[in-house]
């Protein structure tokens, strides 16, 4: 929340020091993530609660770029912009947790089970679960900090809209392509 503050800000150096504020974060939410794997210690409660904070993340990284793009050159461009990284960003959080819920034999198993289906399944879902690596929680801010120190913020935006309205869009593809697993009653665990 804090680096979509900064990137409120507008201007370079606050743009880079946002950046470098999403690297933090992104390498703190890997971290507890891991730690949790290492523990034994993983829920469907935390998978659904890392899942929420990394769309809270996502939202205030899109309103704070939109704002400070908008506050930096008065484009009302940016601020449409925004509205299709917000769209994109909410219809992706109400689909995932739908999928997690509906779809897989435990939240936090989701992921693993929808990638192993992918590579059995078309060629779209085998590059898409390549694709997918690059735009994952731990690797966009590489990109981040990368487009923010050469000034293309309003690149990191352009993509920030198309690949959120993009996810959304693949992902009612795969869940009409993929059968569901079914979920484990009390019984049978």
């Amino acid at each position: 929340v804090y680096s979509g503050y900064l990137f409120s800000q507008g201007g370079y150096w606050y743009g880079v020091t946002a950046a470098l504020v999403t690297y933090l974060s992104a390498l703190l939410d890997h971290i507890d993530g891991a730690i949790a794997r290492i523990k034994s210690k993983e829920s469907d409660f935390g998978a659904h609660f890392d899942t929420l904070c990394d769309y809270i993340f996502y939202i205030s990284f899109g309103l704070g770029m939109t704002a400070g793009l908008y506050r930096g050159t008065g484009n009302p461009f940016y601020i449409w912009l925004g509205v299709a990284a917000v769209f994109g960003i909410l219809v992706s959080l109400i689909l995932i947790s739908y999928a997690r819920n509906t779809r897989a034999t435990t939240a936090s198993t989701y992921a693993a089970e929808v990638h192993k289906q992918f590579e059995t399944r078309s060629q779209v879902t085998r590059i898409a679960r390549r694709i997918y690596f690059v735009i994952r929680r731990p690797v966009v801010p590489y990109f981040i900090i990368f487009f923010s120190i050469a000034n293309l913020l309003p690149f990191i935006l352009f993509m920030t809209a198309l690949s959120a309205n993009l996810f959304w869009m693949f992902h009612i593809y795969t869940n009409i392509l993929i059968s569901p697993v079914k979920k484990l009653n009390s019984d049978q665990k």
